[in-house]
């Protein structure tokens, strides 16, 4: 193939797969074609797995898949196969899995070589186009495989059939671990172990914001009674907000910081981080009462309506790092772009987010400046330390219309694809943050985007107890995988008991239900092979950048215990992972967090008229407890009468408010 001709990929919907449609490799997409085609002619298969917002998948397209010579390598020894993570994560995390237990690493980009029947061989993220820096070039790497292929495939089929068995030994699902509070307290000394005291965050290298580990310590931290550990989660909030992994700019967290200051990022925006982070500022904001977490939520939920939000109420999935061919040009100042933007009354500025005429931004691979700038702010003053309740009080109306003036500025550059496909799973996990967000603030704005956000997937990703994963159109459908059951459930749940809404809850239930069905009949073939469109998403329980879709089902099953006859959880917990539990809790967080929701909220139940009675009867109880509190329509309860109950049983069944509000002040502690 030449450059620019088409390949295989041309009709696909993914952004990802068009950004390789022309590519001079052959690219196909993941399918029963590109399988028999290795079958007939005996051809390894190389995957490569990424998505189209990713840096280094862009600078190995640009650098040898765009390249003529090494297309005609490649196609003449290997049937190639793109796949876009995002749309397929049940092929990404089977490979991601193997890279890991085969090499100790993984990333995207993800490449994988396979035998012709789908057994993977080898593991490799980026690769250069040339050997360097000690790394064989891709063409050198490539002919190495195929010639070990040519000359003694039994070898690679060797390789390939214990590579299975590793597999498949790992995957046994075994049964359903239980919790204990010793788990919860080993968690929290490994993460007062690992924060990082000069800075916030956890380690001293890169830094995630991981915002479900923080909302996991306050939690735990309010159940102890513990006054210590909210002080490291205020810090590290208080660090990315001022950090140049914050934009300054346009609100909005990056992806990571490249650096233990939180200063210099990886540009990506991604969906979850910000929906993440949503709930954590939430959850601080109701342990606090401080503005500041409440100014940064909202500054987060602009950028996102600008930015991420489709005209019918959904979520796009994330921001590129790069535009004109470089990461993070679209964020990064020179000095006198600015001198020459603000025009006058610039020294204040300059100095507060620390700009300087030398730059401040050093590349993370060359490790030097091109006089750039990132916007921070200077986390070791004293003065910036203190978050108060006067908000974000660095923004004085002057700053605040010169970072408008470089916005506007900044919007005359090339901005950064949007990938605006609409996951299932991603928005039901926005919608679950967005729900805690409006529990915590009361806001309007914000129940209006999660009104939204729900009657969204409830018309366009729910149907008849089934869900799905991505919608391109009509007859244009990826059909759920678990990770979108689980999350679109809880996002369900969550916005209906925030807001008394049963019919949420009870679509929330038939997915749970649907849920069940489907992966008991899935389980015995994925015991047997280790292999399953559906369940095969499973083998990596950790938690990561976001909770674990396994984690979403865990707590999907705790809300459905209150609202209705809980059933038996799916044993999805291999004995593997339950040692890892005991061993490295802090990895397993957010199922930690649902053990804890369950055993410290309470569940009000009424013929609630309409919102603005839910809203008043939560702010009343707000103020006598610090449970926390969800909400249940019930038409066999008396109007004006209530229940309260909790994961066991009911206090107070069919009152009078007032009877819950002087029991709830009598027993805190219940």
């Amino acid at each position: 193939m030449s450059v620019g001709m088409k390949n295989h990929l041309i009709g696909e919907k993914s952004p990802y797969l068009q950004q390789h449609a022309t590519n001079p490799v052959d690219w196909y997409p993941w399918g029963q074609e590109a399988f028999d085609r290795a079958k007939k002619e005996n051809k390894l298969i190389f995957l490569s797995i990424g998505y189209s917002t990713c840096h280094w998948c862009h600078v190995m397209e640009r650098e040898s898949f765009s390249q003529e010579k090494i297309g005609t390598f490649m196609n003449e020894r290997y049937v190639s196969i793109k796949v876009d993570r995002e749309e397929r994560p049940d092929v990404d995390s089977v490979f991601i899995n193997f890279s890991q237990r085969t090499t100790g690493s993984a990333g995207w980009p993800l490449n994988i070589i396979l035998t012709p029947n789908l057994l993977p061989v080898f593991a490799f993220t980026y690769i250069p186009p040339t050997t360097r820096y000690g790394s064989m070039g891709i063409t050198e790497l490539l002919g190495d495989i195929y010639n070990l292929w040519v000359d003694n495939p039994d070898q690679i089929l060797r390789k390939s059939s214990e590579n299975k068995n590793e597999l498949a030994k790992r995957n046994q699902i075994m049964g359903h671990g239980e919790y204990s509070p010793e788990l919860i307290e080993q968690a929290l000394k490994q993460f007062s172990k690992t924060y990082d005291r000069s800075y916030g965050g956890f380690g001293n290298t890169m830094k995630f914001p991981s915002p479900h580990i923080l909302s996991f310590i306050l939690r735990a931290s309010r159940s102890k009674g513990d006054s210590n550990m909210p002080d490291l989660v205020e810090n590290t909030i208080g660090a990315m907000r001022m950090g140049g992994i914050y934009d300054q700019i346009g609100g909005g967290i990056h992806r990571y910081a490249t650096d233990p200051s939180w200063k210099i990022p990886h540009f990506e925006k991604m969906l979850y981080d910000q929906a993440g982070l949503i709930g954590a500022l939430s959850e601080t904001f109701i342990s606090t009462g401080k503005t500041f977490y409440k100014d940064i939520i909202f500054e987060i939920l602009s950028f996102l309506s600008s930015n991420f939000r489709s005209s019918d109420g959904g979520f796009y999935t994330a921001m590129d790092a790069d535009s004109d061919g470089r990461e993070g040009k679209y964020y990064l100042w020179k000095h006198g772009e600015i001198v020459n933007a603000l025009k006058d009354n610039y020294e204040v500025f300059m100095k507060l987010f620390n700009v300087m005429e030398e730059g401040n931004f050093l590349d993370s691979v060359k490790g030097t400046s091109d006089g750039e700038n990132i916007l921070y702010l200077d986390n070791e003053s004293s003065e910036l330390k203190k978050f108060s309740e006067d908000g974000l009080f660095w923004l004085t109306p002057e700053i605040k219309e010169q970072l408008k003036t470089l916005g506007q500025v900044r919007e005359r550059r090339n901005r950064p694809l949007t990938d605006t496909k609409i996951c299932g799973d991603l928005n039901g996990f926005m919608l679950y943050n967005l729900s805690v967000a409006y529990y915590a603030t009361g806001s309007k704005e914000i129940y209006n985007l999660a009104k939204d956000l729900n009657d969204f997937l409830l018309k366009n990703y729910v149907k008849d107890g089934k869900c799905l994963h991505i919608q391109y159109g009509e007859g244009n459908e990826v059909p759920g995988f678990f990770s979108d059951y689980s999350f679109i459930s809880v996002g369900l749940f969550r916005y209906g008991m925030a807001v008394g809404d049963s019919v949420s809850v009870r679509e929330a239930e038939e997915l749970l239900d649907t849920l069940t069905l489907i992966s008991k009949r899935e389980l015995e073939k994925y015991n047997n092979t280790g292999e399953s469109s559906f369940i095969g998403t499973l083998n990596s329980q950790e938690d990561s950048s976001m909770p674990s879709q396994f984690s979403a089902y865990e707590r999907a099953l705790m809300f459905q215990s209150l609202t209705s006859d809980f059933q038996e959880p799916l044993p999805f917990s291999t004995d593997e992972t339950m040692e890892n539990i005991k061993k490295y809790p802090s990895f397993f967080t957010s199922r930690l967090d649902t053990e804890l929701i369950r055993l410290n909220c309470y569940v009000i139940k009424g013929q609630f008229k309409d919102l603005t009675e839910v809203e008043n009867i939560a702010a009343n109880l707000r103020e006598v407890t610090s449970k926390d509190l969800f909400f249940l329509k019930d038409e066999k309860i008396g109007v004006n009468e209530y229940s309260l109950c909790n994961h066991n049983s009911c206090f107070i069944d069919s009152k009078p408010l007032q009877s819950i509000v002087d029991f709830l002040s009598k027993n805190k502690s219940v």
